[in-house]
């Protein structure tokens, strides 16, 4: 897994989140715990987004999670149904800092 900080993706990493996720046919369920570096005074405010692929690299549906805040030892659930959950084959976890 790559992580990024920023408007946009650089190769620099400096924050840690897990990641875990189980599919159920089109029912996907997301968790997302924020390590230390993740964290600024206790809390990160993040917004998640889901991309997910297909085979062939191309999008097949994006979901948007609205700002989230995770604290120490917390994490934070993305739900989502997929539209086409046989298409899907990969999948992109972006964690966009928020401003506070």
């Amino acid at each position: 897994m790559k992580t990024f900080r920023g408007a946009v993706p650089s190769e620099v990493r400096d924050a840690d989140w897990k990641v875990t996720y189980r599919k159920q046919v089109d029912a996907w369920s997301l968790q997302l715990y924020c390590h230390e570096t993740a964290l600024v005074n206790n809390e990160a405010h993040v917004q998640p987004t889901i991309v997910v692929y297909n085979d062939e690299d191309k999008v097949i549906q994006v979901h948007r999670e609205e700002k989230r805040i995770c604290l120490r030892g917390c994490t934070i659930t993305v739900q989502m149904t997929m539209d086409f959950p046989d298409l899907a084959k990969n999948m992109s976890v972006l964690i966009k800092p928020i401003a506070t």
